[in-house]
């Protein structure tokens, strides 16, 4: 059962997320240079999303702290975000629900330079904000099993909550290093967190504002 859970949500769509009904996510993607020893940051992508139906939601991206795209979606009305801070209204909604799929998925935006690398390992079950779950640790294939095309998986450890309904991550903090072959003294960081939470959510959607 476990694995089963494991190998579903590797194929969850937006559709499961909507599946989850109205729930807040606050997501993050850390990433890092390490040249010779030396630590340098590489920036943070944020996703935050305040989430009721397609006719009904609020996305915010930003980039080191900065809003780089903001829309508030009510009654199937949009209104995005202006240089200036203020919101205007847009006069077409799909492309909002466009960039709403392509950036949900922060897991594998982070985390696809692992695949085929990583092993999730049972913990235990539980429940997350009401709903029923599923603890993984998250690492590393052997010895050996570290290498992908050019790129060498050095290191990846944390965790995952698992939904066991809609297979959906509701929980995670992963951090991974990796560099590419014959390049050693070049190594990547990745850290990914994510979580889910507010199941239900009630109220004025407005939950970040600007």
């Amino acid at each position: 059962m476990e694995q089963e859970l494991v190998e579903a949500s590797r194929e969850v769509s937006f559709g499961d997320i909507a599946n989850l009904g109205a729930h807040r996510l606050e997501a993050s993607i850390s990433r890092a240079v390490i040249v010779d020893g030396r630590r340098n940051e590489a920036g943070q992508d944020q996703v935050q999303l305040v989430w009721r139906d397609w006719d009904n939601f609020q996305l915010a991206r930003r980039r080191s702290g900065e809003i780089i795209s903001q829309v508030l979606v009510e009654g199937g009305s949009a209104r995005v975000r202006q240089a200036d801070g203020r919101l205007v209204p847009a006069t077409d909604i799909e492309p909002h629900r466009v960039e709403l799929r392509m950036a949900w998925d922060v897991w594998s935006l982070g985390l696809s330079v692992f695949e085929g690398l990583m092993v999730l390992e049972h913990i235990a079950d539980g429940q997350l904000d009401g709903r029923s779950a599923s603890q993984y640790s998250v690492g590393l294939a052997p010895e050996g099993e570290r290498v992908r095309g050019r790129v060498v998986a050095d290191s990846l450890q944390g965790s995952v909550w698992i939904d066991e309904v809609t297979a959906v991550r509701l929980m995670a903090e992963v951090v991974g290093q990796w560099h590419r072959v014959g390049r050693e003294g070049l190594v990547n960081e990745v850290k990914v967190i994510l979580v889910r939470t507010d199941f239900g959510l009630s109220g004025s959607h407005h939950g970040w504002g600007t």
